[in-house]
């Protein structure tokens, strides 16, 4: 028997099982390693649980009067941070067995139970356990310092030790790349790396500007300066002084305001609407585009001295289906964020869902990621994201009999079928042009085009209408 001085030292165990003698004989024989707390019936077990915190639990799939511990078993799986839940079964079924680590145990352990080989599982259950809070603990202080920039595939570490050069330096930088693809992450990892980090990082959508509100919204007005200026207003150049501001879609600004944008880029001096008085400003520039931005050069949308001003250092981040390595440990990153965000219990993808996943175009790239995610979350029941909490009903699959094989060919190639179809559908059966949009190559393009059984001429336009 442990010492009561002890005692606190020793793992806490939560025991949720209806047969109060076998409660007694196990906390006896385990009581020399562990301090075990048992309940009769689960709604004290879930008080219990939040009560005294356990380090594991030893939980019977059978809890008398048709209670099943399977069902107590997602409740737990869907806490914040669960501890590890052992399950005990009188059942030697294996099916049994499979259904509780399906649904989130550890492992399962056959009464009447084997004391050394119980002990050693908890041992080790609790040993994973605390490495997993370990790595999860050493994951948030990264993601904290790094923010939601996350990085594997070797496109993007090009960008990143570009992004380390500029940095430091108080550089002009162009960020291009298309809608979504993580422009103001660059930004603000571009400020975290300046001499300005300690200054605040203004960030501005130009394009959700009106434009006759652009100029009063950067440089500010004072009092009276036109109808309904009541009082005096900073603009966003005051407000970044010391230190950065991101102008996003700056090509959308009228032709007037990038003549003034391009003088105070120049003379580092502005005025606000309404006054003469000039103002000072030390402020770095960031500025980016999910446009061709040459093209807006040419169209006259974009004044050529204001964007020879801008690219100085010009970075571009490719597109996410141009970066396919970076899909998962993006989705690990958001799922982790949002399940402690909204104490949910998803914390990984199945293999399905990974697979699909990543072969996924993701036309609104990172931030459509993010945001299918963020939603799989709140909508997953289970420790693991799968295919049906991602995008719903095409992916949801009735039949969960059938072999795990069988089941992921099925949804790859139902998620292949709709794919290929909207591809060809978008550029009017031109196979070419479709193997284009989908990062494929033209001959692997139709090769999935014949094994789905699809025929490019089903979608060329019909010329009587």
């Amino acid at each position: 028997m442990a010492n009561p001085q002890e005692a606190d030292k020793r793992p806490k165990i939560l025991l949720i099982d209806d047969e109060e003698e076998f409660c007694k004989d196990l906390i006896t024989m385990l009581a020399p390693h562990f301090n075990v707390n048992f309940v009769q019936d689960e709604n004290r077990g879930m008080t219990s649980m939040r009560d005294l915190l356990p380090d594991a639990i030893l939980l019977d799939v059978d809890l008398g009067k048709g209670r099943s511990g399977l069902d107590v078993l997602l409740e737990i799986r869907k806490m914040p941070a669960p501890p590890p839940v052992l399950m005990l079964t009188g059942d030697k079924r294996i099916d049994t067995a499979v259904q509780a680590i399906r649904r989130g145990a550890y492992d399962y352990i056959i009464k009447p139970p084997n004391l050394e080989e119980m002990t050693r599982t908890l041992l080790r259950a609790l040993a994973e356990s605390a490495m997993k809070r370990k790595i999860e603990s050493l994951q948030s202080e990264l993601a904290e310092l790094r923010g939601d920039l996350i990085v594997e595939d070797k496109r993007m570490l090009d960008v990143l030790r570009q992004v380390e050069k500029v940095g430091p330096t108080d550089a002009t930088v162009l960020i291009t790349g298309e809608s979504g693809t993580g422009k103001e992450i660059i930004a603000r990892r571009i400020h975290q790396l300046s001499p300005r980090s300690h200054g605040p990082f203004v960030g501005v959508n130009c394009a959700a500007i009106p434009s006759n509100l652009m100029e009063s919204a950067l440089f500010g007005h004072e009092k009276g300066a036109f109808t309904d200026a009541g009082s005096l207003h900073r603009g966003h150049f005051e407000l970044a002084n010391r230190g950065t501001l991101f102008l996003d879609e700056l090509g959308d600004s009228p032709a007037e305001l990038q003549v003034k944008l391009l003088r105070v880029l120049q003379e580092r001096v502005f005025s606000r609407l309404g006054s003469e008085t000039r103002i000072g400003v030390d402020v770095r520039i960031l500025a980016a585009t999910s446009k061709d931005v040459e093209k807006q050069v040419a169209a006259g949308r974009l004044r050529e001295e204001l964007y020879y001003r801008l690219n100085v250092f010009r970075i571009h981040i490719p597109p996410l289906r141009d970066r396919r390595a970076d899909i998962l440990p993006i989705a690990l990153h958001y799922i982790a964020k949002y399940g402690r965000q909204y104490g949910r219990p998803a914390r990984g993808l199945t293999p399905a869902a990974r697979e699909v996943l990543t072969q996924q175009p993701w036309p609104g790239n990172v931030r459509e990621l993010q945001n299918s995610l963020q939603r799989a979350v709140i909508q997953c029941e289970d420790h693991e994201i799968d295919l049906h909490d991602i995008f719903g009903s095409p992916y949801g699959m009735e039949d969960l009999s059938i072999p795990y094989d069988h089941a992921k060919e099925r949804v790859l190639q139902q998620f292949k079928i709709q794919y290929l179809t909207a591809r060809l559908r978008e550029t009017d059966g031109k196979v070419t042009l479709a193997a284009e949009k989908s990062g494929l190559k033209r001959q692997s393009f139709q090769r999935m085009v014949q094994e789905c059984g699809l025929d490019p001429n089903d979608f060329h336009p019909d010329p009587r209408n």
